[in-house]
């Protein structure tokens, strides 16, 4: 489900795998997609490797996809739209298919379950950098140094399975939850406050550094209490290690235009940033923790950020 760049590197490495692909979408962008598009990877040091998508296989109703049976059905699709009607119109019309949940929204599990079960359901950690480039449709992809495509769930074997047959180094781990709430802290703090620098590294000076550290603590904070944990070390390090110049030298480092790419991807997932931290603000009152002031200040700044 989506046809954005996440969709178009999974369903093309599905499809590299020699799995039968279909893409659900929006109506709209039906003109754009119908004639295919090319997959890039790019690599570092070893040049690119292409996958030309040719005539896929658009779908666009709930009712197109109870015509069919189903396998696996892949969620490539922003966190807040797990909780919109019509993705749950479509999960209802899977059969007993595996949905496989690559948003990372702190209550999605729970909204999922609610709708297709714990046993059909397998989640998974997005490791790439992509970004879908127009006239010609391409989508482009790069996987940072030391990344891996995780997944956690009653039927992940054959979802690894089927990410190595396609070139993607799946790996099976018992509880993705012990792992991807500190991503998702680091991510969404992070490029909040970005989004309040104007999007500029150069302009990411100690106070923005200060401020993305305080929500990040906060955020830690809730997590830890959500999970009955203490927040490991390698996770208040990451918090400590990104500076104005760490931002420039990752962006000259990887070969692709980072701060380009964390603005426009980040703006187009906007409404995904806010509703998880949203969601943090109301567990932490939940749970009867203190206001996680630096959160709700951020909030408050992005909203005012937004009509423009």
């Amino acid at each position: 489900m989506g046809a954005g760049a996440v969709g178009h590197v999974y369903g093309a490495a599905m499809a590299k795998a020699g799995a039968s692909v279909a893409w659900y979408v929006r109506e709209r962008h039906v003109p754009e997609l119908e004639a295919g598009w090319t997959v890039r990877r790019v690599r570092r040091l070893r040049g690119e490797d292409v996958h030309v998508v040719s005539a896929p296989e658009l779908l666009t109703t709930p009712a197109q996809v109870a015509q069919q049976r189903w396998d696996q059905v892949w969620l490539c699709v922003p966190s807040n739209a797990v909780h919109e009607p019509d993705v749950e119109a479509m999960l209802l019309a899977t059969g007993d298919a595996t949905i496989v949940s690559l948003t990372p929204g702190p209550d999605d599990r729970e909204r999922l379950v609610e709708i297709v079960g714990a046993d059909r359901l397998v989640e998974g950690l997005i490791p790439i950098l992509a970004w879908v480039e127009h006239e010609p449709l391409a989508t482009v992809w790069y996987v940072p140094p030391l990344s891996s495509f995780l997944f956690a769930g009653p039927a992940t074997e054959p979802v690894v399975r089927l990410m190595r047959a396609g070139g993607l180094a799946g790996k099976a781990v018992a509880d993705l939850r012990a792992v991807a709430p500190w991503g998702v802290a680091f991510t969404s703090s992070l490029v909040a406050e970005l989004q309040t620098a104007g999007w500029s590294f150069r302009a990411f000076d100690r106070n923005h550094q200060r401020r993305y550290r305080q929500a990040f603590d906060e955020l830690c904070g809730i997590i830890a209490a959500q999970h009955g944990r203490s927040v490991p070390l390698p996770v208040r390090l990451l918090g400590r290690i990104v500076t104005r110049t760490g931002l420039r030298v990752a962006d000259v480092i990887m070969p692709l235009d980072l701060q380009w790419f964390l603005q426009q991807h980040f703006t187009k997932v906007g409404a995904q940033t806010t509703r998880t931290l949203r969601v943090y603000v109301d567990s932490a009152v939940t749970l009867g923790l203190p206001a996680p002031r630096a959160v709700v200040a951020l909030l408050e700044k992005r909203e005012a950020l937004e009509p423009a």
